[in-house]
Formats: structure tokens, sequence, C-alpha cells
């Protein structure tokens, strides 16, 4: 038998394997706010704590410092009418079992400049029909942690900045990509695939393979990518911290040309997109492109590394 667990927004708590698995009975959403002086902690192996409010109206306002070091957290939300906003720091994984936050059906994730999201070891982190998410999310991955992104709407920003390292895995499945500043980085053996229709403006440097083997991989959900309106160098690599042995993965037109032959590449390096230590590349003398060398249905993949 296990014990009954009440939400207290105004106090600190910490939801144990005492509580094994079960609802969060919460009648509005705004209920489900929790003040800066009542931080939330979770260990508990192989349990889930799922808040369905049976009421949406106000956002939640998530202003407590929270850890999640084993077990799931789940906010199952109705209809898209609530959002979420952040206002410190999330701290999930680096336990010995799962841990994860979810969002389902929620309106919008929103972050204050005060927060960061870092997921650890055996950590995910993963929202679905959400409508919007904040420039200023700060997501750091490491280990093996992973992160999963799927709005509904069509247009949709990218998180502000995200990193990764060790082996995680971030996966974003986006219609039409809208970047105001986004700066996303890998390393180690990380991986970032963002799916997407079109990915616009582009208005500064957004993609960094960092050192070790990670890559970053943008793929279309039925035809290639579209990236557009491109005003500076948008993909890096860094030599700065140790052999870079990273890969660019693009099934990607750009500016209506497809990257899959030496023609797109040109257009890569006409167009001065890709950078090195970011000083713009004119030329091939330290860059791989291959073509072909994958494939999946109908379109080709470009793949970009450093000669070392």
């Amino acid at each position: 038998m296990f014990n009954k667990f009440s939400w207290n927004g105004s106090a600190s708590q910490k939801y144990t394997a005492d509580y094994g698995s079960q609802p969060l009975f919460i009648d509005k959403t705004g209920d489900l706010s929790r003040n800066s002086n009542a931080p939330f902690m979770m260990d508990a192996p192989g349990c889930s704590l799922i808040a369905r409010p049976s009421s949406l109206s106000s956002d939640v306002q998530w202003d407590a410092k929270t850890t999640i070091t084993t077990g799931r957290m789940i906010f199952n939300f109705s209809s898209a009418s609530s959002g979420f906003i952040f206002n410190n720091d999330i701290i999930i994984g680096g336990g010995t079992s799962t841990a994860g936050m979810e969002f389902s059906g929620i309106k919008s994730l929103d972050a204050t400049k005060n927060t960061t999201i870092t997921i650890m070891k055996n950590g995910y982190f993963s929202a679905e029909n959400f409508e919007e998410i904040s420039d200023y999310n700060y997501f750091t991955l490491t280990e093996n942690a992973c992160l999963t992104l799927t709005p509904s709407k069509k247009t949709t920003t990218l998180p502000f900045t995200m990193s990764l390292s060790g082996s995680a895995l971030s996966e974003l499945r986006y219609s039409d990509v809208l970047v105001r500043g986004s700066d996303i980085s890998v390393s180690d053996d990380a991986t970032y695939i963002l799916y997407a229709d079109s990915i616009y403006p582009v208005n500064q440097r957004t993609f960094s393979i960092e050192s070790g083997s990670a890559e970053i991989c943008l793929i279309g959900n039925i035809q290639p990518v579209e990236i557009k309106n491109l005003d500076v160098p948008i993909f890096n690599f860094s030599t700065q911290n140790g052999t870079n042995n990273g890969h660019f993965i693009l099934e990607c037109t750009v500016n209506s040309i497809p990257l899959t032959s030496a023609f797109g590449k040109q257009v890569l390096l006409d167009s001065g997109l890709i950078t090195v230590d970011d000083v713009v590349q004119k030329d091939d003398s330290r860059l791989n492109f291959e073509f072909n060398s994958i494939q999946t249905g109908l379109y080709n993949f470009m793949v970009i590394s450093l000669k070392n």
C-alpha cells in the first residue's frame, strides 16, 4: 500500500518510492504553481507522478528549484490553453535509473533568464503537442541524457541555447523553425537531430561542433529542409577543445539549391556559411565534403567534416 501524495506549492516537498506511481489530483492548472521557497525533489525509481488538472485556466508559474534524480514527473493537459513558466533551475537525472520530466498538450514552455534545464545521466526531458517554446530556454545535456521536442504549431522557435556532451541526444521535430539567436553546440559523442521543413531567418552562427565525434543533423520531414534568409555563417567547427572528428549531416536546400552535389558544396562556400573557429571558409582546404554516403527514400545527404 502506497502513501497518498498531496501537492503543496508553498512548501518544500520530496516524492519518493513510498508513494509508488499515482495521479495527482489538481482542480486548476494554476494550483500546480510552486513558490521559489518551495523546492521540489523526486527520487522514486520506477515510479511516476502524473498531473492531469481537471480545469485549464491560468499558466503554471514554476519558481521552485526542481531536482528529479529518479522517477518520472508527467504533466498531461487536455488542451493547449495553459502554459508553463520556469523561473528556477531544473535538474534531471544523475541517478542509477531513469529520471524524466514530460509535458503534453500544454500551450507553451517559457523560461526566464534565471533558468537552466540540466539533463544528466539517465535523464530525459520531453514535450509534445505544445505551441510555443521560449527563446530563453537554456538546455545542458551530459552523458546519455535525452531531449525530445515535438511542437504542434507550424512555426516555432528553437530553444535559445543548447549544449550537448557525452553521448547525449537531442531530437526535435518541427515544421517551420524560427531562429532568433539560437546557439546549439555539441561535443564528445553527442548527437543533435533537427527534423524540419524550413529554417529562417538565420542571422548568427547557430550550429557548432566543438570536439570529439559529435554530429549535427538537419533532416527534412518530407522533402529537404529549406534554409532561407541567410545573413551570416551558421555551421561552425571548433578546434579549440581538442580533435574534432564531428560531422554535419545535411538534407537541405539553400535558397532552393539542393546540397547533394559539388554545386551545392560551392553554394555553401561562396555564401560563407561554414566557419572553422569562427573564420569563414571560402574553399575546401580544411573541409571534407561527401555526397550520397547516406540515403533515405528519395533524398541524399551532404556530410561535412574537418580535414585533420
